[in-house]
């Protein structure tokens, strides 16, 4: 039984209201086609991949609700300002390379959502409950495929590998790659994702809502543990890492009911030491004597044969950035990373191919959250622009208008509060 479909409405999304005027059933539909998208990416569609092609379907749906909500003067201030980098980053992409109408028409569609975003015409509410069950999904399927490999030797494998993008074809040969191998290899399952990573860039946003917003519940709490399991057994470390940093700020919090100063005091204490010390302790135990945990963890930090998790991300890609002169620094080179062997990090990906006009404007967008959003969006968002210095697709198209909408209700929120002041 998925868990999300558990749990009742008003236990697990009172917390979330941006967009709850927007309930029938094509509203539905919209939050759904969001929702999907970052993993649709990946497969061939109608037009460039089938996520961009679900998106375009709804489309019309959202222009129309879009038009209707601007016009009754229903566009909310703090996210519209929020999206203006964004705003600025479409414009430049378009024109920074020499002029491209296909470039035209994806940055024409991601303003429609910009601006559907910025007025509620997505229901919020609806899209994280779409994007829980579909990551509950992917933890069972895991789970299924944990006990089919271990117990069976069985690879139960439900990605659909014949369908992937021109792009994304390389998932094949890894594929093939894994079946040929023994049993005996490091089995990284990771359900309807290509990968991990993706499961757990797809995830930790939904843990962090569950954990890190204010009137915690058993119900939530579940939610949080079920995900936070499917992240564990992917083994994806910078997934594990993200679940103990967002479980520790939750016990922190819960503990302190959100006071800064009662929070303050608790982590400069003799207990918290110790609690401390014995947290580091149980880790390096686990290292040394798990080896699930500790191939997890050696995939990102420790060098080898096959390289570590990060080096091509962070160490290759850094030696490739000091190659780049002149005004390729600052603008970025046309179809670059087309010519890299090597995963890029959302961080190196930006600054390849826009320069550092790109990543002021896109970490202009993420950085602001940190200053100005509260409880778990500013989390959220001091989380995303760690990482994006590490793992992939944080600044990709799909995956950027997830988190984006899901920052929506923390710039709504912001907004209620400071009208509530007033």
């Amino acid at each position: 039984m998925i868990v999300a479909n558990r749990v009742r409405d008003d236990q697990l999304w009172s917390v979330v209201s941006y967009g709850n005027w927007n309930k029938g059933g094509l509203d539905k539909l919209c939050a759904f086609a969001f929702a999907i998208a970052p993993i649709l990416q990946h497969y061939i569609g109608v037009i460039q991949n089938a996520g961009f092609t679900v998106l375009l379907l709804i489309a019309p749906i959202l222009a129309l609700k879009t038009f209707v909500r601007i016009s009754k003067g229903g566009a909310n201030s703090e996210c519209l300002i929020a999206l203006i980098p964004m705003f600025l980053f479409g414009v430049y992409t378009v024109f920074v390379h020499g002029f491209d109408g296909s470039r035209l028409l994806l940055v024409l569609f991601l303003f429609l959502s910009y601006l559907g975003f910025s007025s509620g015409s997505v229901n919020v509410s609806f899209f994280l409950k779409y994007a829980v069950t579909i990551a509950s999904i992917a933890t069972i399927i895991v789970i299924v495929q944990y006990i089919t490999h271990y117990l069976f030797h069985y690879n139960l494998d439900i990605r659909f590998l014949d369908y992937l993008a021109k792009e994304d074809t390389i998932w094949e040969s890894n594929a093939a790659k894994m079946e040929e191998s023994s049993f005996s290899y490091f089995y990284r399952p990771a359900g309807i994702f290509l990968e991990p990573s993706h499961f757990f860039l797809y995830t930790f946003s939904l843990i962090a809502i569950m954990l890190l917003s204010p009137g915690i519940n058993k119900p939530r709490r579940n939610v949080a543990i079920f995900l936070s399991l499917g992240i564990f057994l992917t083994t994806s470390g910078m997934g594990i890492g993200c679940v103990v940093v967002l479980w520790t700020i939750y016990f922190i919090l819960r503990n302190n009911n959100y006071d800064i100063r009662g929070i303050l005091s608790r982590l400069f204490t003799v207990r918290t030491f110790f609690v401390g010390l014995a947290v580091v302790g149980v880790l390096v135990v686990a290292y040394m004597s798990i080896p699930i945990f500790h191939s997890s963890m050696a995939r990102i930090f420790e060098a080898s044969e096959n390289q570590s998790a990060v080096d091509g991300r962070v160490r290759l890609a850094r030696n490739f950035a000091r190659a780049i002169s002149g005004k390729a620094v600052y603008i970025g080179t046309k179809g670059i990373t087309n010519k890299l062997e090597f995963n890029l990090s959302g961080f190196y990906a930006t600054y390849f191919k826009w320069g550092v006009v790109g990543l002021i404007l896109t970490y202009w967008f993420y950085i602001q959250g940190i200053f100005k959003l509260y409880g778990v969006y500013f989390w959220v968002s001091l989380i995303l622009v760690i990482i994006s210095y590490y793992t992939a697709h944080t600044h990709g198209t799909f995956y950027m208008l997830f988190f984006m909408l899901f920052l929506m209700n923390g710039y709504y929120e912001r907004s209620v509060l400071k009208n509530k002041i007033t």
